[in-house]
């Protein structure tokens, strides 16, 4: 049996602020809700960018 790993912080090493450049660079419409908007933290809301996850909502 696998060890279970405990360590669930894999974390970039460098990770740019999200002082909103836009990984996919599409920026948000005015009034279009953002991850950024409902709280969600800017390290977060920029590595879902840059997986391509743009708005939180489809």
């Amino acid at each position: 049996m696998l060890a279970v790993p405990t360590d669930r912080t894999l974390v970039a090493a460098h990770r740019t602020s999200a002082s909103h450049r836009f990984a996919s660079g599409k920026t948000p419409a005015a009034g279009e809700t953002t991850f950024t908007s409902l709280g969600v933290d800017s390290d977060l809301a920029t590595d879902l960018d840059s997986r391509g996850f743009t708005a939180p909502f489809p």
